[in-house]
């Protein structure tokens, strides 16, 4: 009948549009363009982040960029875990679209600026992981690459906003050396949840990367940043070497 051949006739303009939109959207992914010649053996990608729209927050809006280690532009270099490869988030790289993990995601919100560009080096992003050949080449060139950066960023996870400030106030404590009269009279409810705020923060996976003794060692300004809050390597580094000389123990 006339109602049957209706809805008929409206399911295959839905299934015909749906097909074509699925087809723009596989036409849309981004895909990695060779790294030049023109660019010798030290050639590298870098990451321009855009900044945020001025109003809300919009889509994470990035383009790929082709230099070397010798003219490359100053640029932050980015440690972090890799995470759970099920999951993903969307960007756009050139104005297409680009899964990344959610690990990535959150590294690229937290430092997407509100008024100007932000130059990054992730690995999942500027090397092709599709390309074999290309990886072996980046991966010998990762220690001079962590080496050039003008700073480099060692992302723990992202976590409560409360909980990292917990975890790097107690820190700053012991950088400062202010707990130790504190913790040998014993420890207030407060002072108990900053420690199990660092001892949530010691036990990420971050620490557990063999990577973590390259990136870091040779980084020229290395900052650890848990959830939004960020410490200098060098603070993080002297609060732990003060925990173990006065031989604390959580």
């Amino acid at each position: 009948d006339v109602c049957s051949s209706d809805l008929l006739e409206s399911a295959l303009i839905f299934f015909l549009l749906q097909a074509r939109n699925d087809q723009r959207y596989k036409s849309a992914k981004f895909r990695h363009r060779k790294l030049e010649l023109e660019h010798g053996r030290n050639a590298i990608r870098l990451l321009r982040l855009h900044p945020k729209p001025l109003f809300g927050d919009g889509p994470i809006a990035c383009e790929l960029l082709h230099t070397s280690l010798e003219f490359a532009p100053p640029y932050t270099a980015i440690s972090y875990t890799w995470g759970a490869p099920a999951s993903y988030e969307v960007i756009q790289i050139n104005g297409l679209e680009y899964k990344v993990s959610p690990n990535v995601y959150s590294v690229l919100r937290g430092k997407r600026s509100k008024g100007h560009n932000v130059i990054l080096w992730i690995d999942s992003i500027c090397i092709n992981q599709e390309d074999g050949e290309e990886k072996t080449k980046q991966v010998a060139l990762m220690r001079r690459i962590f080496e050039e950066a003008s700073s480099t960023i060692a992302w723990i996870e992202d976590v409560d906003p409360t909980e990292a400030k917990l975890a790097l106030d107690l820190l700053r404590k012991f950088d400062a050396l202010e707990v130790i009269k504190r913790i040998e009279t014993g420890l207030s409810s407060q002072e108990q949840k900053e420690w199990n705020a660092l001892w949530k923060l010691m036990s990420s996976t971050w620490f557990e990367r063999s990577w973590i003794v390259q990136e870091i060692a040779v980084a020229a300004k290395p900052v650890l940043r848990y959830g939004s809050e960020e410490m200098p390597w060098e603070t993080f580094a002297r609060a732990i070497t003060n925990i173990c000389l006065i031989g604390v123990r959580n």
